[in-house]
């Protein structure tokens, strides 16, 4: 696979992967990155920004069973690129991209995976060390309100593995203030920017608004 280049897309769909996505290995191609979710959007999003990036198509569709919108692109190359730069499962990790497009990809990929909102702030909460979080938002000068006080354990789960759950807030002023926002019409709410548009392309593949 060529050398890919860090962009906004390639980091949105990097925070997508760290989030709610995962990939597989085995048989041919031989690899494949999936994701699924509830929101058309989020995942058609990621789908177009697949293709930007890969210049190939991923596979979309609709599970009665499981009622989410699953997606699978099947490409080694691009499969051993996301556990070479940011690990396999149980493994993941996030880190500082080299761009600051990059860089707000990647957070936004993360947020719409597995943020959620309230009237102020938005929190992530992953099983992940949030330390890069940090650094990012110190890069993109999203300032840390007196009232977050950081990163923070996230143990409300009676499951005994949550002890690895950390959370992070950021105020929606600060978060629009970069320009940020999201691709789940849902979560657009409280000044939160809802960032998608179906492209003609998405109008001809037959995926309506």
């Amino acid at each position: 696979m060529e050398v890919l280049e860090w962009s906004y897309d390639l980091g949105f769909i990097a925070g997508v992967y760290l989030g709610d996505g995962n990939i597989s290995f085995g048989g041919r191609p031989g690899g494949s990155f999936n994701l699924s979710s509830i929101d058309k959007d989020f995942v058609e999003a990621t789908r177009q920004k697949i293709k930007k990036v890969t210049n190939y198509s991923c596979n979309l569709r609709w599970n009665k069973i499981k009622k989410q919108w699953m997606l699978s692109f099947c490409n080694r190359d691009f499969v051993e690129w996301l556990a070479i730069n940011f690990g396999i499962a149980g493994k993941k990790k996030i880190k500082v991209l080299p761009t600051i497009e990059a860089n707000k990809g990647l957070l936004e990929g993360i947020m719409d995976s597995e943020g959620t909102s309230n009237r102020y702030s938005m929190k992530i909460r992953m099983y992940s060390n949030l330390a890069s979080i940090v650094s990012i938002c110190n890069l993109l000068g999203i300032r840390r309100g007196p009232q977050h006080k950081g990163i923070s354990n996230e143990n409300w789960f009676s499951d005994k593995s949550s002890k690895n759950m950390e959370g992070y807030s950021i105020s929606i002023k600060e978060w629009t203030k970069v320009g940020l926002g999201t691709y789940i019409k849902r979560k657009a709410k409280h000044g939160i920017n809802y960032k998608t548009k179906c492209t003609e392309q998405c109008k001809k593949d037959g995926h309506p608004r």
